[in-house]
Parts: C-alpha cells; structure tokens; sequence
C-alpha cells in the first residue's frame, strides 16, 4: 500500500478525530504497562526524543510502536506537507501533528484508527531526558566539599543544565553566599533563576527556570528547567571523595562532615528507620567522643552536646572501599564498619570506628 501524505484541508478532520475525546484521554486512555517508552528520531526539526504511549481502544503496544517509528521516519525524510504532516500508513491508521500547539491535553503526536475507534497518542518523555540525555555531574562546592548531582530535564538542554548548576552552586557556597537571600537562596545565572526550594525535606535540592526574577516556586508550570537531586558517585568510583553526607549500603550508618578550611567536624551514627540510634561519635580536633547510649544523643545538637544527631537524607550511599575526606577528617567504608580519622597534625590516626552493633574509639 502507497502512503500517503495528508495536505492541510483534509488533515484538519484527522486532528479533529485525534483530539476530540481530550478528556478522555486522561480518563478512558490507556497507559499500557507493557508498552515501553521509544526513542525515536525525527529530522533536523524535531531530533531523536523519547516517548512515552498512552493507547486507547484495540491497540496493541507493538502497532503503536510500529506506527509511531514509521510516521516520525517520514517526519525525518519528507516531504511533510502542512502544519499536520498528515500520513496514511497500513492497516487503516492516519498519524499527524496536533493541529495546534497545546491540543490533546499537550500529545505531542498521535495517530487514529477510523474503523476501530482506536488511538495512539505519544508524549515528551520526562524521564527520558533525565535518564538516557544528561548524565550525573560532580559539581564542587565552597569549603572544598563537592556534591553528585543527577538532572531531571524539563525543556533544557543537558549542557545549558551542567553549566548553569555549575555557576549557581559556585556563587552560593563562597563569598556571602546565601547571606541576605532567604531560605531559597535565589540568584540570577545567564538570564535563569536558581534557587533552592526553601523548606526542609524538598524532594529535590535544588532548580534553575528560565523565567528571570522569580524564585523557582513561581516558574511556569510548562516552562523551561530543571532540578537536581544529590545522588550517589558512579559505580567503580575510586578517587577521593569531599562530601558532606553519605550513608553505607542498606542505610545502617549515616555520616555528616563540614569544613572550615583545615579543620572541621564528623559525625556518625548507626541509624535505624529515620532516626539515629546508639552506637554514634561525633569528632572535631583535638576531640573525639563516642557514645553507647541513647540519652547522650542531641537532637537538634545544642553546646557541649555529646554525641549530635542529624536529619537522614538516604540519597548518597558509599561502598566498601570508598574514601571520603573533608575538614581534615578522613572516612572510610569498610566490610567492618566506617572507621574516620584526623588526617594530619598531632591528631593524626586519632578517631573511631562504627558499625552497626559498637562504636570503637581509636588512638
């Protein structure tokens, strides 16, 4: 069967008959949970994008599969007549545009079965881009520490995205930083606006949108952006890490560290649920404390306190054999337990070592 290509006047039915059950969409549609989500590329005007399907009617996911990669390769090589790009393929289908940005509920293509009723409609696939288009980024922080950070992409190109959290965090943790910015610690980069969300256990640290002069609460709800969340370093990872969280595989020991330049403080605990519990240390030169019960535990940590507990973020998670160094206190995960120590000075070797049943004090 010769496809054919729709021109604009009789295409206008076809968008009709793709569109005009919108509400159902949401309420009839059918997310199949077998119907995985397909990368497809459409051209110099559209690219590779990945979608995800929602199928209504008698549709299978390998039809809608089929019809979506055959309708974005005609996309790709043309001609593609039209606002529509209306296109007939075998078996009864027609596949096109939207008429209009902004109908069907925000599909970005879809494709209609007049003899059945049935439906394909395909959507931008957020996870797709965070996923599969920008990879997690180590980004360096004031006080020499550092964070992982994995992207979730909205509209934002993952190398605007690396270099804007680049800029935002470096003006945020030196100088003044969030001095005099409130709670969002909100700043201006290259014509965005980052901040951080402004309240306790956000769901991500921090976000840029490109909407100048407001904080990242006020960015439009379809507008250009995105988060970012602390995660863990990549597998196999080796070198030196500066970080001021971390917790061991299955979250049985949670650790915090800070640094003023030399010198700083670790804090550790074995943790249970989401809360710290006994045995805990706590270490700042020239001293090191450890604590075996639950009473010397403050928290929130007040002056003189013994052994201070903290909020567990569970998001960065250290393996055996990974370092961790900041503030001159140096950290390691073992089979055995975290064992910090002070790296140099008359200290040096001073410490303890925790695992989920003792806290040993060292040197």
């Amino acid at each position: 069967m010769r496809q054919r290509l729709w021109s604009i006047p009789v295409v206008v039915i076809v968008a009709l008959a793709l569109t005009s059950t919108g509400a159902g969409a949401a309420g009839g549609g059918r997310v199949a949970s077998a119907c995985s989500n397909q990368t497809v590329n459409g051209g110099k005007y559209v690219g590779k994008v990945t979608l995800r399907f929602v199928l209504i009617g008698k549709v299978s996911c390998t039809e809608a599969h089929r019809n979506i990669r055959a309708f974005f390769h005609h996309v790709a090589v043309g001609p593609c007549e039209g606002n529509i790009c209306g296109v007939d393929l075998p078996g009864g289908w027609t596949c096109s545009w939207p008429l209009y940005a902004g109908e069907g509920n925000g599909d970005f293509a879809g494709c209609f079965r007049a003899a059945t009723g049935a439906k394909i409609r395909v959507y931008k696939s957020q996870a797709g881009q965070d996923a599969a288009s920008c990879a997690n980024q180590r980004v360096a922080l004031g006080s020499g520490s550092e964070v992982f950070y994995a992207f979730t992409l909205h509209g934002v190109a993952c190398a605007k995205a690396h270099a804007l959290i680049t800029a935002y965090s470096h003006r945020a943790t030196t100088g003044r930083g969030c001095e005099g910015r409130g709670t969002a610690c909100g700043y201006e980069v290259s014509g965005s606006w980052c901040s951080l969300p402004g309240y306790a256990n956000a769901p991500v640290d921090t976000g840029c949108c490109e909407n100048t002069g407001h904080a990242i609460g006020g960015c439009p709800l379809r507008g250009a952006g995105f988060t970012v969340r602390a995660t863990s370093p990549p597998p196999g990872w080796h070198a030196q890490l500066h970080l001021t969280q971390f917790e061991t595989p299955g979250g049985s020991i949670s650790c915090e560290s800070d640094g003023f330049g030399p010198k700083g403080y670790t804090r550790c605990s074995v943790s249970s649920r989401n809360e710290f519990a006994v045995p805990a240390a706590w270490m700042e030169a020239p001293r090191v404390r450890v604590c075996t019960h639950r009473e010397e535990l403050v928290q929130p940590a007040g002056e003189g306190s013994a052994c201070p507990a903290l909020e567990l973020d569970r998001k960065v998670i250290l393996t055996d054999g990974q370092e961790n160094e900041l503030g001159g206190i140096r950290c390691v995960v073992a089979p055995e337990g975290v064992t910090c120590t002070f790296a140099a000075g008359a200290e040096a070797g001073k410490g303890f070592r925790i695992n989920s049943s003792e806290v040993v004090q060292l040197g």
